[in-house]
């Protein structure tokens, strides 16, 4: 994984059904570098390939906006683990 794509996860947390424009995620992943979309889609790519099959489903992209990491989020871990 490339060293900055771990990051981004952070950016796309946000009360559901909320979404994180790409301008927001790529000044949080790059601060104070200037890269284009196309190194946003690629580190976007990554994090699905990373999450597996369901990565698509997880990440989605919102068109010309910016994209929503769709999964529910449980302050406390099922017990038994």
């Amino acid at each position: 994984m490339l060293p900055r794509v771990g990051q981004g996860p952070s950016c796309l947390f946000c009360p559901r059904p909320a979404w994180s424009q790409h301008e927001e995620i790529l000044d949080a992943v790059w601060p104070g570098v200037t890269v284009g979309d196309e190194s946003l889609s690629q580190a976007v790519a990554e994090l699905r390939r990373a999450l597996g099959p369901d990565g698509v489903r997880l990440i989605r992209t919102v068109p010309q906006r910016g994209y929503i990491l769709d999964v529910e989020v449980a302050a406390d871990p099922p017990s038994g683990t």
